[in-house]
């Protein structure tokens, strides 16, 4: 999956991440994250269907991606990361919702939810929000 268009797009809109990128897995990024507030993309799964022939479309891919968020926090329980995390969660969709990936063959990026990943007090709040996109392919 190429995720640089999504990153490129991220990249691109005013947010308040210091850094913003791609990585191949959550602990990949958990691992390689140096500042706070950050953003990694990174790929969920790709599930396709095969279409009825259609002319020259034969599949449609669902990629699903996710974009990790981390926060810094000072206070251990986490209630001063809550306005940033709703800030810095705010920019992502709206940069991405309605975004289109792949302009020649794609659908627009749509919100498909967001879960808590990791706080375990140590200064930093981890959060994933969950992305798809279709892409016609033949």
């Amino acid at each position: 999956m190429d995720l640089l268009p999504i990153v490129t797009q991220l990249k691109a809109a005013e947010t308040v991440f210091r850094e913003i990128g791609a990585a191949a897995g959550l602990e990949v990024a958990m691992r390689a994250n140096r500042v706070a507030p950050a953003a990694y993309v990174i790929p969920l799964s790709e599930p396709a269907e095969q279409l009825e022939f259609t002319g020259s479309v034969e599949h449609l891919e669902h990629r699903h991606f996710g974009v990790v968020i981390v926060v810094s926090c000072s206070d251990p329980t986490g209630e001063d990361a809550i306005v940033e995390l709703a800030t810095a969660r705010k920019q992502v969709k709206t940069a991405l919702v309605g975004f289109v990936p792949v302009e020649e063959s794609g659908e627009p990026v749509v919100f498909l939810g967001g879960e808590l990943v990791q706080f375990e007090g140590d200064g930093f709040l981890w959060w994933s929000d969950e992305f798809q996109h279709d892409n016609y392919w033949n």
